[in-house]
């Protein structure tokens, strides 16, 4: 195996290792995207349901008090 050979063979294996560490960055941005996504749905879910707490707790104390 000569030289140009081994350079030949090397600039193939450099091609598909750049091909599937773009291939990766891809499935990583789409990961980390849906994450954030999620921790958002999270994050409004648990407001709702701070807020209706909150709001039972505020009519329960005016059942108690007025009636």
């Amino acid at each position: 195996m000569g030289s140009e050979d081994l350079l030949d063979a090397q600039r193939k294996l450099a091609e598909e290792l750049n091909s599937s560490l773009t291939f990766l960055k891809d499935v990583l941005k789409q990961v980390f995207g849906w994450e954030e996504k999620i921790l958002e749905q999270e994050e409004q879910i648990n407001g709702r349901l701070y807020d209706r707490e909150f709001s039972i707790e505020g009519e329960e104390i005016e059942n108690f008090l007025f009636n």
